[in-house]
């Protein structure tokens, strides 16, 4: 956060810090598994890169391990990385200065198809006009 912006711009300094801040906020408080893992997508969701590997790599533990101990949790890899996709989407979509195609590549998605059929199963709805 302490990095200054080579171009001056008020309002991509204030959106940039309120994403920082939300980051910060879900960072996982008691250890859980869960919520580390949570932490760590939400971070990666931005730029779509959510592999096991380099999670496990952020966690200082081997990938086997991490999906050990997510089960062991009741829970898998691929379903946090829903839950993480989902959250960024939400938060995405009510950022009415994001255009749909600006919201699926930013969460990883090939084709924006893709990104309205998960949105359909996350909300079973449209959530905004052109999703």
């Amino acid at each position: 956060m302490q990095i200054p912006l080579r171009r001056r711009d008020p309002a991509l300094g204030r959106w940039l810090e309120s994403q920082a801040a939300e980051i910060i906020a879900r960072q996982p408080k008691d250890g859980d598994v869960r919520e580390e893992v949570l932490g760590i997508l939400s971070t990666q969701a931005t730029v779509g890169d959510m592999r096991l590997d380099a999670v496990a790599r952020r966690l200082a533990i081997t990938a086997r391990t991490l999906q050990r101990r997510l089960a062991s949790a009741g829970t898998s890899f691929e379903i946090l990385c829903d839950r993480a996709r989902r959250a960024a989407a939400e938060a995405y979509l009510t950022n009415t200065t994001l255009s749909i195609s600006e919201v699926t590549y930013l969460l990883g998605y090939s084709e924006p198809t893709a990104f309205h059929r998960a949105c359909r199963r996350w909300f079973g709805r449209h959530h905004r006009s052109g999703v």
